[in-house]
């Protein structure tokens, strides 16, 4: 079990700060070596945009697109 936070400043869409939230997790697992990886989260757009195979261009998409 592993654990990291970080503190963030600047996020107006709540949206964005989970999309974010979830890019640092895949990150760390990466660093730790962990190959496969199940992420849960409680935004719908988020899950479903991470999930989809074509682009994302909401505000956030890029930051999916890095997922």
């Amino acid at each position: 079990m592993a654990a990291r936070s970080q503190t963030r400043h600047g996020f107006l869409d709540p949206t964005a700060a989970e999309a974010w939230a979830a890019l640092l997790a895949v990150q760390f697992s990466k660093e730790l070596g962990i190959c496969q990886l199940q992420l849960e989260g409680d935004v719908k757009n988020v899950v479903a945009a991470v999930n989809a195979e074509g682009m994302d261009e909401s505000g956030w998409g890029q930051i999916t697109e890095d997922i």
